[in-house]
């Protein structure tokens, strides 16, 4: 049998960038010994001293927020805007109980010639790596306002400081939620009101920091200045990173009121003026930003998403190891043109097709899913799926096989034909002899797995398969799709070869 080709995109090869929602914190003998005991001495005094904070802000914010309603259209003005003096340094008392004693800004647009100095009404921050990150923000920023979760605002004493800070708010049981939060950013960010700068963190959830995910469009899509902004953390430990894959938020907030210190940088970038393109454009406009934030950070970038990380829930929730779903999500959403939902419901069938938890296909479970035996018509099928000669198919060689290789060839005229060759006596139909017959013969198929995989085409169970139901089930198979067209080709090339000798033994007999 011929070998099978196709063309291999060097854009859809696997990333060499590290999956950027894994983190674990390393903790060496003497670590384990430090925050024992610090755990007994100066985690309890830190504790008391964050409470007493976040009660002093509760009785500031409720004072400052008396009698105004969430829907308030201007921004606070006279006493209630010098309030935010008082909460802007009990956040910073926050801050400091969670060992953050030093935190040092840096503003890289100052004495530089040519920079705009123009007002950006939206501060852009990036990496998004744990809850700590807007909590600086609103202590070393002007107090800005951010984006915020309606619920958010009703969580006991750090809901009333949510509502003081005057967020734009977003109502997820709202389906017009998105349309009517961009709308808000618009409105504020081009009002001549003093409305205070919006804080976005575009990624969309928190990583490791090792490198910089796509960028949500929603803080770009109103086209204004925005103030890119990078944070570093340090400690000794690095523990200051909330990933899907990693440390819970109480471990998080543990290990780093057990750390001596943790030092905090945050780097203002010059204000980012996008140009005629990039406003008509908020997704070109998003990747520039990052790029020009990723060169600051030295860090690269990636096409992971925040997709990825529902995809990393919904693995282990099938019972696959979690990493299963980190594909680079906007990378295929761009090459192969792949929505969130066929995703999911292809990492449901894909379980089924794994056995060996460890979320790859080998080649005899492939066989066994298509309930073929392993012959060199499935080892060139499954290599067209393997593509970087592993010996195994993951989920994402799994996508891009089915949308690069079978479902190509699972056009209307390779099904019309495959029926056909079935169909010996152009009857309309196929029974179940003919079935077994190519099956068996072609591809090694056990009759009894013929005979079961005839029951499973033959919806109507009347003993034939029409044209339809033959479709049905191709279009839900279409890893079949290859392995006909492979035989048609096969067939074709036989007859040819045949025909070839009947000539030259025709010829033969007529010179003699």
């Amino acid at each position: 049998m011929s070998e099978i080709q196709v063309g291999r995109s060097d854009s859809l090869s696997d990333s060499s960038i590290p999956n950027p929602f894994f983190h674990r914190v390393t903790v060496s003998a003497l670590d384990k010994l430090q925050i024992l005991v610090m755990s007994v001495t100066v985690f309890p005094l830190r504790a008391v001293l964050l409470l007493v904070c976040l009660f002093l802000m509760w009785i500031a914010s409720t004072i400052a927020t008396h009698g105004l309603t969430a829907d308030r259209k201007k921004p606070m003005s006279g006493w209630r805007r010098e309030m935010k003096i008082i909460v802007r340094s009990l956040i910073r008392g926050v801050l400091f109980a969670c060992g953050y004693h030093r935190i040092r800004v840096v503003d890289s647009s100052c004495h530089l010639p040519g920079v705009s100095k123009t007002r950006a009404p939206i501060v852009v921050g990036a990496p998004h790596t744990s809850f700590f990150d807007a909590i600086i923000m609103f202590a070393c920023e002007d107090f800005p306002t951010g984006v915020s979760r309606i619920e958010n605002g009703e969580i006991p004493f750090l809901g009333v400081t949510v509502k003081f800070t005057q967020p734009v708010y977003v109502m997820r049981e709202d389906r017009m939620s998105r349309q009517k939060t961009i709308g808000e950013l618009k409105r504020r960010a081009t009002s001549d009101d003093s409305w205070p700068e919006i804080v976005i963190f575009p990624e969309g959830t928190c990583t490791n920091g090792q490198s910089l995910i796509a960028f949500k469009p929603g803080a770009f899509i109103p086209g204004v200045p925005v103030r890119p902004v990078v944070i570093r953390h340090r400690n000794r430990m690095n523990t200051a990173y909330w990933t899907w894959d990693g440390p819970g938020a109480y471990t998080v907030m543990w290990l780093t009121l057990c750390q001596f210190s943790t030092e905090a940088v945050i780097e203002r970038l010059p204000v980012y003026v996008p140009n005629s393109d990039e406003k008509r454009d908020p997704k070109l406009f998003a990747s520039n930003v990052r790029k020009v934030m990723a060169e600051s950070l030295n860090l690269p970038v990636s096409d992971h998403s925040f997709e990825d990380c529902r995809l990393m829930l919904y693995s282990a929730k099938l019972g696959l190891p979690s990493a299963t779903g980190v594909l680079e999500f906007q990378k295929l959403t761009r090459k192969l043109g792949v929505q969130y939902d066929d995703v999911k419901a292809l990492l449901e069938k894909f379980s089924v097709l794994v056995k060996n938890g460890k979320g790859q296909i080998t080649l005899e479970e492939f066989g066994s899913y298509l309930e073929l035996p392993v012959s060199d018509s499935l080892r060139q099928l499954f290599l067209l799926y393997d593509r970087n000669c592993s010996g195994t198919i993951d989920f994402r060689e799994y996508i891009i096989g089915l949308h690069l290789v079978s479902q190509p060839a699972n056009t209307e005229d390779v099904i019309r034909l495959a029926f056909e060759l079935f169909d010996e006596e152009s009857k309309g139909y196929i029974t179940e002899p003919e079935l077994v017959k190519i099956l068996h013969t072609a591809f090694g198929m056990s009759k009894s797995n013929t005979r079961e995989l005839f029951r499973h085409v033959d919806l109507n169970e009347d003993g034939k398969i029409s044209y339809e139901e033959f479709k049905a089930y191709s279009e839900k198979q279409p890893e079949y799709a290859k392995l006909f067209l492979t035989y048609q080709q096969l067939m074709k090339s036989e007859n040819a070869t045949n025909s070839t000798i009947g000539k030259h033994e025709t010829a033969s007999k007529k010179n003699s």
